[in-house]
């Protein structure tokens, strides 16, 4: 169920973030088996490797670029969970992202736990929203009922 239409005419598109996803991101790949027992891939992409995109959400930590099995219709997961430290320094621990639909020309939000998500083909992308220093160590978790997957950014410079 969506929650709220934030933008319409998004300048970026599905084939930018792919692109990115391919060029520096490609290890951060994972399996993640959903809860109606298909396996999705899903790659992790850091604030960094999006921050110049322009991508109109506050607090923006980064995204999850789910490539589906054609049999697939839906995305199912619990929650996205971020470990780091906010923007005034003290410490945030496993707290629920805001999650926002990036798709072809729209951008929505939906829910924070649980979501059901519809797609219309094999791609999807969820933004993640925390107020978080994306420039230090963190993490996030993709927590579903069965598997649970974690990627960890540590952008100290």
């Amino acid at each position: 169920m969506f929650i709220a239409l934030v933008s319409a005419g998004l300048a970026v598109n599905i084939e930018t973030i792919e692109s990115l996803k391919n060029g520096c991101c490609s290890t951060n790949s994972r399996g993640f088996e959903m809860e109606d027992g298909y396996v999705a891939t899903v790659t992790a992409i850091p604030y960094e490797a999006i921050s110049e995109l322009g991508i109109p959400i506050d607090d923006l930590v980064g995204l999850l670029f789910f490539e589906l099995p054609e049999n697939s219709l839906e995305v199912s997961f619990l929650s996205v969970t971020v470990t780091g430290k906010c923007k005034r320094g003290e410490p945030v621990d496993g707290v629920w992202a805001d999650l926002y639909i990036i798709g072809e020309g729209f951008l929505v939000q939906t829910a924070r736990y649980d979501p059901f998500i519809l797609i219309d083909s094999n791609r999807l992308v969820v933004a993640l929203s925390i107020y978080l220093d994306t420039s230090i160590y963190y993490s996030v978790v993709l927590n579903g009922s069965g598997t649970t997957i974690k990627w960890e950014f540590n952008n100290v410079m």
